[in-house]
Order: structure tokens, then sequence, then C-alpha cells
């Protein structure tokens, strides 16, 4: 979940775009791979 979004267009938000920066897990699992993007 993002706690804020400045940056992201609603239809990148849609697409499943995130900041990271913004962001906290919602699952006991996460992974962040900037290489794969």
């Amino acid at each position: 979940e993002m706690d804020q979004n400045f940056a992201l267009e609603d239809y990148e938000v849609e697409a499943g775009y995130v900041l990271s920066c913004q962001c906290y897990p919602i699952s006991d699992k996460v992974v962040l791979d900037y290489d794969e993007m």
C-alpha cells in the first residue's frame, strides 16, 4: 500500500506501479528487485 502518491498518474497505479519510498508491506513476504525493471 502507498501512503501518498504525488508523482504517479492513475493509469500507472492501475498498471501496478508504486513508489517504494511511500509503500509498506501488507504481507509477511516482500521482495524488492530493482534490476528486474
